[in-house]
């Protein structure tokens, strides 16, 4: 199995299974968030679509149909070598591009509509006011950006006592296969010691990544020049209890 500076750092899979490659336990919400996503951001047929950090393009590939033309970027190679395989449309295409370096990729294109699902944890404070400036430069006049799947600060502790209380029951499953995050004492072992190296060392981030208050999340993007809604997940998103989702325009 293939690393690079997202699969190996970000994600740990077991193997090159597409949900695996991405930190997905089962492609039982892909449907649903593929079609939040859309009601969203008010996705129609007319509209020009950009996915940042599209991974190996399992979202992607889903709005496709319902997008006149619809682009994936992501910095890894490795993803994007799996989403040509498994995740194409004819009105889609996808590149390699550093997400805070968007102005040098896109060279000047604008999209109607933009998401970013589940990765604006992966860059700290200066890396987000990049992205947030890429994603600005890149949007059409009158249209919308999505930010989907941000840790939630506020809701942090409540998701470490979650995360410590599944340490104790490593097999219980989760997802479709009956998979489990941690299947192993070695699983659990590695996620605890990562967590504490994080702690001792007094980084803001940690496994997952960086959190953001609401409030910090909304000034960031207003400095980018948004307007910004923060939105609670619906429950029946399985990440609800610990993530909010932005609508910026």
């Amino acid at each position: 199995m293939e690393e690079d500076a997202y699969v190996g750092k970000w994600v740990r899979p077991n193997s090159d299974s597409p949900l695996e490659m991405v930190g997905r336990k089962g492609s039982h919400d892909l449907d649903w968030l593929a079609g939040y996503i859309v009601e969203k951001l008010a996705i129609g047929p007319t509209d020009t679509v950009l996915d940042v950090c599209c991974g190996n393009g399992l979202i992607t590939a889903r709005i496709a149909p319902k997008v006149a033309a619809i682009t994936g970027l992501d910095y890894s190679q490795v993803l994007l070598k799996q989403a040509a395989k498994i995740s194409t449309a004819p009105n889609l295409t996808y590149a390699q591009a550093d997400a805070t370096k968007l102005g040098e990729a896109l060279k000047g294109q604008q999209f109607d509509k933009i998401l970013l699902c589940a990765a604006f944890q992966h860059f700290d404070e200066q890396g987000a006011k990049d992205v947030l400036a890429g994603l600005r430069a890149a949007v059409r006049p009158g249209g919308m950006v999505g930010i989907f799947e941000i840790p939630d600060k506020q809701l942090k502790f409540g998701h470490q006592v979650r995360a410590g209380l599944r340490l104790l029951t490593p097999g219980k499953t989760s997802g479709e296969g009956g998979t489990s995050r941690f299947p192993t004492v070695g699983a659990r072992l590695a996620y605890l010691g990562r967590n504490v190296a994080t702690v001792l060392s007094g980084k803001k981030t940690d496994d997952l990544g960086w959190w953001w208050n609401r409030a910090d999340f909304a000034a960031a993007a207003k400095a980018a020049g948004f307007a910004c809604q923060t939105l609670d997940q619906p429950k029946n998103n399985p990440h609800h209890t610990y993530r909010f989702d932005a609508i910026l325009t």
